[in-house]
């Protein structure tokens, strides 16, 4: 089965603004990796600095939008209250060139005004997986949410 992804390239849009958020993208980016995958986080990119010392904001979203445009499939995390904006944007600039984009979310939360798991224009994404599992079964949670994305890889590129 690793064969067959090998060349799958996955740009991993979501926030990494946490240690709870950074730690998550890694294990999926592993459990990716293992299904045969290669994975690029936001974090992978690194900061850039400017000659002044401050972060680059310009360069880092260069080289994002960089990822998104050559990746083959881009996978966007939608859980929170609302997605974050950045992986919105992301999201929208990979729709709008008509490329593979798959979103997740686990999050138990509904979008507020309905019994919406997202906001209703990520139904533009050519899959959106929904894969909240049970509370005191995440580890098993976890394992379900990375087949669910293999198995959706799979059915837009394989």
């Amino acid at each position: 089965m690793a064969e067959e992804n090998k060349k799958i390239r996955i740009f991993f849009g979501g926030p990494l603004f946490s240690i709870s958020e950074r730690l998550f993208n890694k294990a999926l980016k592993k459990a990716l990796e293992e299904k045969g995958y290669q994975v690029t986080l936001p974090q992978d990119l690194g900061i850039i600095f400017r000659e002044d010392g401050a972060i680059d904001c310009q360069a880092i979203s260069q080289r994002a939008e960089k990822e998104i445009r050559e990746c083959d499939i881009l996978l966007v995390n939608l859980d929170g209250p609302d997605t974050d904006s950045g992986t919105a944007i992301e999201a929208g600039i990979r729709i709008g060139i008509k490329k593979p984009v798959v979103g997740w979310r686990t999050d138990i939360r509904t979008v507020e005004g309905g019994d919406f798991h997202w906001n209703g224009m990520f139904e533009l994404c050519d899959k959106a997986i929904y894969s909240p599992g049970e509370f005191g079964k995440e580890e098993e949670a976890f394992i379900q949410l990375v087949d669910n994305i293999d198995k959706a890889i799979k059915e837009i590129i394989c």
